[in-house]
């Protein structure tokens, strides 16, 4: 287990959000209700969402049994506690003295229910929907009545970041596309998601072929392009990688635009049944450069670059 690859949400004795407390008030609230303290990972200053921070009013899924309760970010702090007061678990309604406890989060968009399964957003070119994918899940753990607990929160999708440059007179990187002519290759729309089972910390995405819906996805654009390169997208998809997955760079001369495809089994080795496969919490970075009406991938050396998402 990496650290750099947790968010922990700590359920605190904490009385207040807003004003000091007593030890005694303390010792009453937590024998009272779950409040959550999110905890930043200080080793690496990082949190959870694709641009690793919290915002205040990013809220959080907690399943205790069978019940689902939204709990909210209130500050800066990292301070979490239920939306009101239907969506705050209390001891006593429990009637438990320790409960098994699990929660998600979309980017911190709250998601009710998972079990009918994951979908993306298509269009991610806006912030709002680029942050909405990042699913992070933590598996169901016991917490204490009046004790301290943590929750463990693993990204479950993946990220691809690409890099792209073009040193072609008179052209201009104006779009990139993740996705093919087929549903072969194409990213998944929608999928089942798998609990994590016995050690693991990251669940699995089926789906069924019969059913099966793919599309193409458009990134989000980076604000700050990585330093050498023209422009930098980034998007967040579901861990499967439904055969040979294709990605079309666009470029313009301001009079017409040029398409070139990449195909994921070009960016591994030439082994047979080698694509790049999508494993759950990692990025992969893909750097690019056209010259010559020619694509350049990678150092001439390495074509992917695989990280732990938040590392």
């Amino acid at each position: 287990m990496k650290v750099s690859k947790l968010l922990i949400i700590a359920i605190a004795a904490t009385a207040s959000l807003f004003t000091a407390c007593t030890a005694e008030e303390e010792e009453y609230t937590a024998n009272r209700e779950l409040v959550f303290q999110v905890g930043m990972n200080e080793m690496h200053g990082t949190r959870a969402t694709p641009d690793n921070t919290w915002s205040v009013g990013d809220y959080i899924a907690v399943k205790v049994g069978g019940v689902v309760k939204k709990y909210i970010i209130t500050d800066a702090s990292g301070k979490a506690v239920g939306a009101d007061a239907a969506n705050t678990f209390y001891w006593e309604e429990m009637g438990a003295t320790s409960v098994q406890a699990s929660a998600w989060s979309f980017g911190g968009k709250y998601v009710s229910s998972i079990d009918n399964g994951i979908s993306i957003e298509t269009d991610q070119s806006s912030y709002d929907n680029f942050k909405g994918n990042d699913f992070i899940y933590a598996k169901e753990t016991t917490i204490e009545k009046g004790k301290t607990g943590t929750l463990i929160f693993y990204h479950q999708m993946v990220r691809l970041n690409f890099n792209l440059k073009i040193e072609d007179e008179r052209e201009f990187i104006s779009g990139l596309i993740i996705g093919g002519p087929d549903e072969n290759s194409t990213p998944l729309k929608n999928a089942k998601f798998q609990y994590p089972e016995d050690a693991s910390n990251y669940g699995s995405f089926v789906f069924d072929d019969a059913a099966m819906e793919t599309a193409n996805v458009t990134p989000y654009k980076e604000e700050t392009e990585l330093k050498g390169y023209d422009v930098s997208y980034s998007v967040i998809l579901i861990p499967i990688s439904v055969e040979g997955a294709t990605y079309t760079i666009k470029t313009s001369d301001g009079k017409k635009e040029t398409n070139y495809q990449i195909d994921s089994w070009s960016l591994t080795s030439n082994e047979p049944n080698n694509g790049l496969y999508y494993e759950p919490g990692f990025e992969f970075t893909i750097n690019i450069t056209i010259r010559n009406k020619q694509l350049i991938i990678g150092n001439g050396k390495t074509a992917v670059t695989v990280n732990d998402w938040i590392e």
